[in-house]
């Protein structure tokens, strides 16, 4: 039994790990998302998807990270 107090947060903390890896990952994940809130920032969410069922909320770009992306 996990005790989660907070929720977790990955930002993409997985981008230069091997397929097999994430599968095991993806598995870990699962299994501390039954009992914890899990958030994970990524730009490539297929990475992801061993996790199993997730909410997954787009972002999209806003306004101000635009213009500083352009200068």
């Amino acid at each position: 039994m996990l005790l989660c107090y907070e929720a977790t947060y990955l930002d993409d903390a997985l981008g230069y790990t091997d397929p097999e890896r994430l599968k095991l990952m993806g598995a870990v994940l699962a299994v501390a998302a039954r009992e914890c809130q899990i958030v994970i920032f990524t730009c490539v969410p297929e990475k992801y998807a061993f996790i199993g069922e997730a909410v997954v909320v787009p972002l999209k770009r806003s306004v101000v990270s635009q213009k500083y992306i352009k200068a």
